[in-house]
């Protein structure tokens, strides 16, 4: 029996490695998690790669994670703090994802969710419908298998705005969750604006500055008594002029 090669060994274990989380994560730019108990939604993408789940499979991710607090029978000023994290890897269901020129369709996925939402004080309002939101910041894995084969493992992160719809109780006065619905909707990160205020302290330190620079520049000596070498002199602003005579 031929003996094989270390190169040809090295080549075989490369090939039948399990697919390995890359470096950097994925940027998520768009999309959506949707935590409802009538049935999650997962479908979120960005530069080169798209990740959903099947519209016809029901996950429970409420029953899953822990840290939910759309506030209950909220009033004016209480905390909306809907923070939310999967209980370790849990199954998504079945779905897809394309990772630049690699596709997967029908595979299983499995991850991790983890949103962390800034709090913000509940509305002062008297409408009986009320869409409350909050930014978050989003971090995450998902791996993708076919039977006991994994076909990929990566992480994401991402941000956007957490958006719960409240109902008013007319009984209490308080508002509750409307269908129990919390949407993370992932949206695409831009560059910070200075806002006008900045603007302008900015531009009135460039100004001091300026002037400052001005006061600290040689100046020309008002000298008005004759050059006897040149029969000249100089007016108040230090332009050589012809003597009077």
């Amino acid at each position: 029996m031929k003996k094989l090669s270390v190169v040809t060994v090295l080549c075989m274990t490369w090939l039948l490695a399990p697919a390995t989380v890359r470096a950097d994560p994925f940027v998520i730019t768009s999309g959506a998690v949707t935590l409802d108990f009538e049935g999650d939604g997962l479908f979120f993408q960005g530069n080169g790669f798209q990740v959903a789940m099947d519209p016809s499979s029901l996950g429970i991710f409420f029953a899953r994670g822990t840290g939910i607090d759309t506030c209950l029978r909220c009033a004016s000023g209480v905390p909306f703090n809907p923070s939310f994290q999967t209980n370790g890897e849990i199954p998504f269901g079945p779905g897809s994802a394309t990772f630049g020129d690699r596709s997967f369709s029908d595979v299983a996925l499995f991850g991790m969710l983890a949103f962390h939402v800034t709090a913000v004080p509940f509305p002062n309002t008297t409408e009986d419908f009320v869409p409350v939101s909050a930014p978050f910041t989003f971090s995450g894995t998902v791996r993708g298998l076919d039977g006991g084969t994994q076909l990929f493992s990566e992480a994401f992160t991402g941000s956007g705005t957490a958006t719960t719809f409240f109902e008013r109780n007319s009984s209490t006065g308080f508002y509750d969750p409307n269908e129990n619905k919390l949407i993370f909707a992932f949206s695409d990160p831009v560059a910070a604006t200075p806002e006008p205020a900045t603007l302008f302290l900015l531009g009135t330190g460039a100004a001091a500055i300026g002037i400052r620079a001005r006061r600290k520049s040689p100046k020309i000596l008002n000298q008005r008594d004759p050059d006897p070498s040149t029969g000249t002199t100089t007016n108040d602003r230090g332009v050589l002029q012809p003597e009077s005579r």
